[in-house]
């Protein structure tokens, strides 16, 4: 399947965005792996969370996904061996391993999928398992786990990983004791955790790079509320630099976008905030200017690709290396195709503005990735074919309706 475009047309109008994917993902999790039957609302309508509750299934996890709101009932869950097609095909899979250590002492995993941009190993996620008790063996697409739960009262990450600090937390509160984690992720989508597991009862106290659960106090919620999507708002907001005739962008995270912001201030890109609306317009990036991804609160990882579609067809000369995902490049191949002036240099991306950005056939080989692909096809003279659009789809909710409702001119086939 491939979205067509035919680019070159300014755009107006007011694009709705969507509920924090990642943030969706741990929250799901978290309440699947605490027993909970709650709603979930605002959340985004994207494959990736279908396929993450439908590798629930197996459980017997119970839910409905009706307008936003996700009906989830995990009070009957059992261990089952896991669908392993559907497991391989999101990494967010990986929130399941603490989910089985609750449910039975020996189980089968496989290694979780996601965005194809090179390796991405689970081996801290292997630690930690090892860590409190369970040891493993590679067999050849999966993994078998055996064991017997212990405490660890404090927990060492050795890198700030979203996923890792989400699973840390899950087992400790699994052994339903005082715990403290060093060494974790900073991203806001932990403060929501955080502050949804404060909501449930748990005591919690949050330092830079700490978290201490001290105790707990049963608190019954019957709903929470995701918030907005950080990176889907960046996303729209670069559509409307490049390309846009007054485009608002509606219910952005916007104190937690600095970084992004910061990026548009280097490039001369201006902008307008308005509570948590976004009014932009096409600008031409000019700077000359270095960046380099980091753990939040650096410059994220996934807002690389769409500022390199920015770049890539302003005035300015950009160089970029991400430390997060250093192997995050097939996408530049896909952006050249479109006459995008990059060139790679060790770990270096160096991009040269170039104004004659021009249609063509490329593929979407990760989701932001992919997504940088459409907006430059979006902006560029002529036709652009993106297939594979099935990739995109895994973290954008309803492209071709918000698309097509500020003017651009796209179809799929």
């Amino acid at each position: 399947m491939r979205y067509v475009i035919n680019g070159g047309k300014k755009l107006f109008g007011t694009i709705e965005n969507q509920g924090s994917k990642n943030e969706a993902l741990a929250i799901l999790a978290i309440a699947i792996f605490l027993r909970k039957k709650i709603i979930i609302s605002n959340v985004p309508n994207i494959s990736d969370i279908f396929n993450f509750l439908k590798i629930g299934k197996s459980l017997n996890l119970k839910f409905k996904y009706d307008k936003g709101n996700v009906l989830l009932d995990a009070t009957k869950l059992r261990y089952e061996k896991l669908d392993s097609d559907l497991v391989k095909s999101i990494r967010a899979s990986i929130y399941y391993l603490p989910i089985l250590v609750s449910l039975n002492e020996s189980f089968e995993f496989y290694y979780p999928g996601g965005c194809n941009f090179g390796k991405r190993p689970i081996d801290f996620h292997l630690n930690l398992l090892k860590s409190f008790g369970f040891d493993y063996t590679l067999e050849k697409d999966k993994i078998v786990f055996s064991g017997e739960k212990v405490y660890v009262p404090i927990i060492y990450l050795p890198y700030p990983s979203f996923g890792t600090t989400i699973n840390a937390i899950l087992l400790g509160l699994n052994t339903k004791k005082p715990f403290k984690i060093v060494g974790c992720a900073e991203e806001p989508e932990i403060k929501s955790v955080l502050k949804f597991l404060k909501k449930l009862g748990w005591l919690i106290n949050d330092e830079m790079g700490s978290i201490y659960f001290y105790g707990y106090s049963k608190k019954k919620i019957e709903t929470y509320e995701i918030s907005f999507d950080r990176i889907s708002a960046a996303t729209f907001c670069c559509l409307g630099a490049l390309i846009g005739k007054n485009i608002v962008v509606k219910n952005c995270p916007i104190k937690e976008m600095t970084d992004f912001f910061t990026a548009l201030d280097s490039g001369n890109i201006e902008y307008k905030i308005n509570k948590s609306n976004v009014k932009i317009y096409e600008q031409k990036y000019s700077g000359k200017n270095f960046y380099v991804s980091h753990p939040y609160p650096g410059l994220s990882t996934d807002l690389i690709p769409c500022l390199v579609s920015l770049f890539s067809a302003g005035r300015g000369m950009a160089f970029i290396e991400d430390k997060v995902y250093h192997s995050r490049k097939k996408y530049l191949e896909e952006l050249k195709k479109l006459n995008a002036n990059i060139n790679v240099i060790d770990e270096l991306i160096v991009v040269l503005g170039n104004e004659n950005i021009v249609g063509n056939t490329v593929e979407a080989v990760d989701l932001r990735g992919g997504m940088a692909a459409v907006l430059l096809g979006i902006k560029a003279k002529g036709k652009t074919v993106i297939e594979n659009k099935e990739i995109i789809e895994r973290g954008y909710e309803n492209i071709l309706e918000k698309f097509i409702k500020i003017g651009v001119d796209i179809y799929e086939e």
